[in-house]
């Protein structure tokens, strides 16, 4: 391993501004931190595609090359501050700059509101009226949707009831065993905890070593296929008997 030192020891001179000295060696240093691995795994040239961004060919040439733009918000959101601390650690960070597609040098970015130019022009290209006349004309139904933008994991889950008609949060399976109470299953998508029955079986008997004989449940996991379940492996339940 290279011997770290302190750049007011060195007695020779270098320089970080020279884009082509020793990048392969910086950029498989990027490629191997947290947000180098985000880098590999983000599809860009089929992002740039569906956003349909090009080189604009007349006029200035832009900072940020269409991949730049799309990387900017990315990082916007991955180092969570403002678009000026934004600005300001791009021109300071090289993983940073490796990111967005740049090599700034000597130079620094003054104009912080490039990041709200950038946003508003990909916010352009989103058509959001396409996708709003499916769901509304059709009727269907988005997927994970996001009910709150601090908690973006929460979904709204529809009980039916009275009172709480759509509740959000963490929907449980547990089970109960003299007295204590064992989460099977938590999740925050919707789902039928009869369809659980059989895990939750399972469940119990490899926290207590001993296979289950009796069993209480409520009426939802009185199913035919959990019926024929506790049958097959002699497990007394309170069901109520069909007929």
């Amino acid at each position: 391993m290279t011997k770290l030192q302190r750049i007011s020891d060195l007695q020779h001179e270098f320089s970080f501004l020279n884009p082509s000295e020793n990048f392969d060696s910086y950029f498989t240093l990027f490629l191997q931190s947290d947000l180098g691995k985000i880098y590999t795994a983000i599809p860009w040239e089929g992002l740039v595609g569906i956003f349909n961004i090009k080189e604009s060919i007349k006029g200035t040439k832009n900072y940020f090359s269409p991949r730049g733009k799309l990387a900017l918000m990315f990082l916007k959101h991955y180092a969570c501050c403002s678009d000026k601390r934004l600005i300001e650690q791009l021109n300071a960070n090289i993983d940073y700059q490796f990111f967005c597609d740049i090599h700034l040098g000597h130079r620094r970015l003054r104009n912080y509101k490039i990041v709200s130019q950038i946003r508003c022009e990909l916010s352009l290209k989103l058509d959001l009226s396409k996708r709003e006349k499916l769901l509304f004309k059709k009727g269907e139904n988005p997927k994970n949707r996001i009910v709150s933008i601090a908690k973006d994991y929460l979904r709204p889950i529809v009980r039916g009831k009275e009172i709480k008609k759509v509740e959000f949060g963490a929907k449980v399976n547990k089970l109960q065993i003299d007295g204590i109470n064992f989460i099977q299953k938590i999740s925050f998508d919707n789902f039928n905890e009869g369809t659980q029955f059989k895990n939750t079986i399972y469940k119990a008997q490899g926290l207590t070593k001993t296979k289950v004989r009796i069993v209480g449940a409520d009426a939802i996991y009185a199913t035919n296929k959990n019926r024929v379940f506790a049958t097959s492996n002699k497990i007394q339940t309170d069901f109520k008997p069909k007929g």
